[in-house]
């Protein structure tokens, strides 16, 4: 893939053999690898693009090269919400215009050109505190008092000049990187980013301007309610800084639900779900944080200067705790130390070896589990192994319209930047379409150049089958009978349970469901289950990748225990394996997740999902490994790496 730097482009990605772009008939060879724009802009890459906006790194030629960041607002015009979304674009120039302070993103200019709207901005280099607390571990009070103090410092600052910011949390707050010629006290390390959701005031009070949004698990209620005030940026920052000290994320799914693990019967235990992981922070400090986040505005602080001098008494009062996580000294600079913190769990109990049959599935699988990506491992197994080069898989090939149209609809996906739609519930399972493929091996013997074509065929069953079976709800509906048959009553079926690794929480439903599954399997099948966990480019899984057995014990306990009973009641042969249908990309030496989320607004709320931030350099893993252990019993290693 060869991108177009040129912002006027409506369509920048083009195949690696083109030569001119077809969007704007630029030149490829040019304006791949920079783009003069306006005169004195010279766009160097693009940093991402989202619902609204595309941004680009550019330097100002006219200003000693400064590195800008240019972003054109994108948003669709036949879209229903363009003319907020548009208002929303505009009104972070408006309000970024009026300030000036080192945290704040300075603006350097908006205009429109050829019908689309621009924005150039200071360019902030470093991450925000969303990646770095997965990257390098939860904050211990020491970094949560230099996170309020920096912070509160700016809400000041916005306050005196009548602008709530209305979206604080950790995407919004870049740590700045610093070279060595850069004298770290000279400024603060943390930057306030992303002021489309701010609110303006009057002298009085009253709300001048406001797009309305907000993101919640951070947003008070009275700004749900429309009715913020100063008071909801300091309930934002201290959501900011518990979520931060227990790295625990409010999930949204559709149809307005969720789960926000911090809340216990509708009250918030920030406090309590940190000690139980190891972290802690001092009776004074949980105190400040208590009061700004009183879910009743008139309990809380009403101004960021109040909470900025409770915080300096006890700075100057009060030993910080250490958490049991991070033991050394870090005061001088507020570091995360890496850590990953693990449950207590019980000792697993001892398992029978899973015992290594001699038979070869014809290539029966069923892939079957919650909401965890099942028609994206299958659209990647089926294209993606398809164009790469393995000194034991020959090729992955399309064997009938439905997996040529998966194909399809990958490569467009790669191209657009979209998403799957997940799998249709059918109201039978007679209609869930079968994929088949052609899977061709060269053999192990070095000595040996004959090609073995196994044909292997694939159903991708929709979680609703998966959640009632773990519910058995409807036990004997015709619809679960089907399925249960449809996925243990043949022979020669195997099973693909995947599994989205970051999501422990389904450990339960998991487990139920192989229980009700259990009694329908037949001992002398000796059918094979891979248990298969996607999304491991996630940084806090990485860890685990050469060791799939011991992150299940871990994190999935009842689910290995099920999987105990299968095999020994069952004579089940049973793996474990890891994969990611995003892979990573090796940036400054290191592997960084390749994916993007995309953002959107959906019922006048941000939302996202996530795309192939790099498509030219694609590189899942864990694909193909599971589906050769379901179709051989064995294992190769040199698999795993596609």
């Amino acid at each position: 893939m060869v991108y177009c730097l040129n912002p006027d482009c409506s369509k920048p990605d083009n195949p690696d053999n083109n030569k001119i772009c077809h969007g704007c008939h630029e030149d490829l060879d040019k304006s791949s690898k920079e783009y003069l724009f306006r005169g004195h802009y010279r766009i160097i890459k693009q940093l991402g693009e989202g619902g609204v906006g595309r941004t680009y790194l550019a330097e100002d030629i006219d200003c000693l090269n400064k590195l800008r960041v240019i972003k054109k607002f994108i948003y669709p015009v036949d879209a229903p919400n363009f003319e907020k979304a548009k208002e929303l674009f505009k009104q972070e120039a408006e309000y970024l215009s009026e300030l000036s302070h080192p945290q704040i993103p300075h603006l350097y200019g908006y205009f429109e050109h050829n019908h689309a709207f621009y924005l150039v901005q200071e360019f902030i280099e470093g991450k925000n505190l969303y990646d770095e607390v997965w990257e390098e571990g939860t904050f211990d009070e020491i970094q949560l008092r230099q996170l309020l103090k920096e912070l509160l410092a700016v809400l000041v600052y916005l306050h005196e000049h009548n602008l709530v910011h209305g979206d604080i949390k950790p995407d919004n707050i870049m740590r700045r990187s610093y070279n060595k010629q850069s004298q770290l006290n000279e400024q603060s390390e943390l930057v306030l980013i992303n002021f489309g959701s701010s609110i303006k005031f009057d002298d009085n009070q009253k709300i001048i301007g406001s797009f309305g949004s907000h993101t919640r698990g951070y947003a008070a209620i009275e700004q749900i309610q429309g009715k913020a005030t100063f008071a909801s940026d300091v309930h934002c920052l201290g959501m900011t800084a518990v979520r931060l000290f227990t790295r625990c994320f409010r999930e949204d799914f559709e149809d307005n639900k969720f789960n926000d693990w911090l809340y216990v019967d509708g009250e918030l235990k920030w406090r309590e779900y940190g000690e139980e992981r190891g972290s802690k922070v001092s009776d004074e400090l949980a105190n400040i944080l208590n009061k700004m986040l009183a879910p009743l505005v008139n309990n809380r602080y009403q101004s960021a200067q109040e909470v900025l001098d409770d915080l300096q008494t006890i700075i100057e009062t009060v030993e910080p705790i250490a958490s049991e996580n991070n033991t050394e000294n870090v005061s001088n600079i507020p570091r995360c130390k890496p850590t990953f913190v693990t449950p207590d769990i019980p000792p697993r109990r001892k398992r029978k070896k899973t015992k290594k049959t001699n038979k070869e599935l014809s290539g029966n699988i069923a892939i079957i589990g919650p909401a965890s990506g099942k028609t994206t491992y299958l659209a990647t197994f089926g294209y993606f192994t398809n164009v790469v080069i393995n000194t034991i898989l020959e090729s992955i090939s399309p064997a009938n319209d439905n997996s040529e149209y998966l194909a399809e609809q990958t490569e467009y996906i790669l191209l657009s930047q979209s998403q799957f739609e997940p799998s249709r519930t059918q109201t039978t399972i007679a209609i869930i379409p079968f994929y088949y493929y052609t899977y061709s091996m060269k053999s192990r013997n070095l000595f040996n150049d004959n090609i073995k074509k196994i044909p292997v065929v694939f159903r991708d069953y929709s979680e609703y089958y998966f959640n009632v079976l773990s519910n058995n709800e409807n036990a004997n509906s015709k619809n679960l009978t089907d399925f249960i048959r449809d996925t243990t009553g043949i022979n020669d079926k195997g099973i693909l349970l995947l599994v989205d690794g970051n999501l422990p929480r389904e450990d339960e439903q998991i487990s139920n469901a192989l229980k009700n599954l259990q009694p329908h399997i037949l001992a002398e099948h000796q059918q094979r289950i891979a248990l298969v966990f996607s999304m491991f480019e996630t940084p806090k899984l990485q860890q685990y990748r050469k060791n799939v057995e011991k992150f299940a014990e871990i994190f999935f306990p009842q689910t290995v225990n099920a999987l105990d009973d299968l095999i020994e009641y069952k004579n089940c042969d049973v793996a474990y394996f890891a994969c990611s249908a995003f892979g990573f990309l090796e940036e400054d030496g290191k592997l960084v997740p390749n994916v993007d989320h995309i953002h959107y607004i959906n019922h006048e709320t941000l939302s996202h999902w996530g795309v192939i931030k790099d498509p030219k350099h694609w590189k899942p893993f864990g694909v193909v490994a599971p589906v050769y252990w379901l179709l051989t019993g064995e294992h190769d290693k040199r698999l795993l790496k596609i």
